[in-house]
């Protein structure tokens, strides 16, 4: 017997729409440009591609984030980020450094499913939570709520989906 639930085939857009940002820093949705049209708009010395773990990284999803709530037509400002990812070292230092650039209200979410662990979270400074199954999003989102987000309009959240 499976230790997984399935609840059917989705896909990205489902719950995302268009609004996705490749590694490339170029956006799914047209209506935004990418690194190589709006590097200057970023504050970023060129077009080169950062990396993750790099400043001008989180200079650029800052932009491509205030870019995607105006073109969505929200008026509401962009004032919380909830970041989900599944490496510490990588995400959530770009966590990290999006905080520190936008000056927003957050938290991070690093999760992994290791079935053979027990259920453990733990909570790491910046408001870092890692934790050994997904399932425990639901508990964190009651956290934040506990914690004084809104999750409303002004909340953007950040899902790192790898390749693999």
């Amino acid at each position: 017997m499976s230790t997984f639930e399935n609840y059917g085939r989705a896909c990205l857009a489902d719950f995302c729409e268009d609004w996705v940002v490749y590694r490339n820093l170029e956006p799914l949705d047209r209506r935004i440009p990418g690194i190589k049209n709006a590097f200057y708009a970023m504050e970023l010395r060129s077009e080169l591609i950062p990396r993750k773990q790099e400043r001008d990284y989180a200079k650029a999803a800052v932009w491509f984030t205030n870019e995607i709530q105006r073109v969505r037509g929200q008026r509401v400002p962009v004032g919380e980020l909830l970041f989900l990812g599944d490496t510490l070292f990588n995400d959530g230092q770009a966590y990290a450094n999006m905080i520190d650039v936008s000056g927003w209200k957050g938290a991070c979410f690093i999760g992994a499913e290791r079935p053979e662990q027990e259920t453990s979270t733990r909570i790491e400074e910046g408001n870092v939570t890692i934790a050994n199954r997904w399932g425990m999003l639901a508990d964190w989102i009651v956290a934040l709520k506990e914690q004084g987000f809104k999750l409303d309009a002004g909340t953007m959240v950040i899902i790192d989906i790898d390749k693999t």
